[in-house]
């Protein structure tokens, strides 16, 4: 049996205000194989993006992890900070649930795609990520990309913005997309589109997915367990 994408054991996320210490994560464990959509569910305030950002390591200020996280083999509790931005994108990438708070304003689309791609890989140009920056807006079905690629995030509707969150995180082709709420504050026919634009490109590149929800229509239509 191959081993699993994701493997979680027995995590606990503690937050730590005033000298007085709370879980909000308590004795979590989780196997995700590649190709495969595990749901995490639950309402507002029960720890499902927490345990998504403790998977990236990426926890606000006074909050600390401990338990088991492996992902793509790599051990991200012990990770030091080399070995986690080697992780972030390439292992593992992120689909925050604001797609406006996940963009810079100042930049255009390209320019956040291909900062991407030349934090993984310095030796690609400027002009070649730029490049792959337009064929990956092209993938996730933005029309026109050639321009889009120069537009900023407020000239983006909703769902574009979200398509270019989803191309960012994946242009790097993750072993797993942590995808959080990916359809919040989009209408019934955008979240449709959006979901099938996950399914198929976790179809193409054999990713697993981790879906964060508090929809159950949302997991009943992408979700295996």
């Amino acid at each position: 049996m191959p081993d699993p994408v994701l493997q979680v054991e027995d995590l606990c996320v503690s937050f730590t205000s005033g000298g007085v210490t709370a879980d909000v994560v308590r004795d979590l464990s989780m196997r995700l194989d590649g190709g495969r959509t595990l749901a995490v569910v639950g309402e507002s305030g029960s720890g499902k993006t927490i345990t998504g950002r403790a998977i990236m390591r990426l926890l606000p200020r006074g909050a600390s992890a401990r338990g088991r996280i492996v992902v793509a083999g790599r051990e991200m509790l012990s990770a030091d900070e080399r070995e986690l931005r080697r992780a972030r994108g390439s292992d593992v990438a992120m689909v925050f649930q604001d797609s406006m708070s996940a963009l810079s304003p100042y930049l255009d689309i390209g320019a956040h795609i291909a900062q991407a791609i030349r934090l993984h890989d310095p030796s690609v140009t400027r002009r070649a990520a730029r490049a792959r920056a337009v064929e990956m807006l092209d993938r996730v079905g933005i029309p026109e990309p050639a321009d889009a690629v120069c537009r900023f995030p407020h000239e983006f509707s909703g769902g574009m913005r979200q398509r270019a969150v989803i191309a960012m995180a994946l242009v790097n082709r993750p072993a797993l997309l942590i995808a959080d709420e990916p359809t919040t504050a989009l209408d019934v026919t955008v979240q449709a589109q959006i979901l099938a634009l996950l399914r198929e490109l976790q179809q193409e590149y054999g990713m697993a997915m981790l879906l964060i929800s508090h929809d159950f229509g949302v997991v009943g239509s992408a979700a295996d367990d």
